[in-house]
């Protein structure tokens, strides 16, 4: 197995932004880039040296060269299993890279919905030309829990919720009128004859005996 350059000392400048400010986001980002460029091509190679094509399942079947890589190299999660002493601990850091995709994948949705939200009209509160009304809460019932729900909502220009963030509400309240409100329908907002997209104020009332939906 061929020997290799260490490549967990970071980029100077990113490392000194990072002590300046360690919740610095792009500076991690950028560590992750700098360990991959001079990883991929390496893993590549020790793959090929074993006869294995980069679609092949892992790990290297190699214990020296795993223990050398591993040893040499700040790997993220995924790039991390090739090097693991068995199947079950290659799958399960496997699993783990999915999640955290996953996990990317939502906030980049977050920040899309962030920007939606910016850039959406703001109305008064709407009626619903479709509502679901939401079924009181068994436990909130039993401790006789009483009070209003409040979202934000995103209404798409079908007149679809969108996004609901909540304002206001009991705990034990708020699911219920999530899942309810989640369905409702609404006509759409109409800007120079075009549907557009809005963002409305949403509550639901909870009394015992009757629930108000607005």
């Amino acid at each position: 197995m061929r020997s290799f350059v260490d490549s967990t000392t970071p980029h100077r400048g990113t490392k000194k932004l990072l002590a300046v400010d360690p919740q610095q986001k792009n500076a991690y980002y950028s560590l992750g880039v700098i360990d991959w460029k001079k990883w991929h091509p390496v893993w590549l190679r020790a793959r090929e040296q074993f006869g294995m094509k980069p679609g092949d399942s892992g790990p290297l079947p190699n214990a020296s060269a795993r223990r050398e890589l591993a040893k040499r190299y700040g790997l993220l999660i995924r790039e991390r299993a090739d090097l693991r002493d068995s199947l079950q601990e290659y799958r399960g850091d496997i699993a783990l890279a999915d999640q955290w995709v996953e996990k990317a994948i939502e906030t980049m949705r977050a920040k899309a919905r962030a920007e939606t939200r910016s850039r959406a009209l703001r109305v008064p509160v709407m009626s619903p030309v479709r509502r679901i009304e939401p079924a009181y809460p068994p436990l909130a019932k039993q401790a006789r829990i009483q009070g209003t729900v409040r979202f934000t909502a995103i209404i798409d220009k079908d007149g679809q919720v969108q996004d609901l963030q909540l304002i206001s509400g009991h705990p034990l309240l708020v699911n219920s009128a999530r899942d309810a409100v989640s369905q409702w329908e609404y006509r759409p907002m109409l800007l120079n004859g075009e549907p557009i997209e809005v963002i409305a104020q949403v509550k639901v009332d909870f009394t015992l005996g009757l629930t108000v939906l607005q």
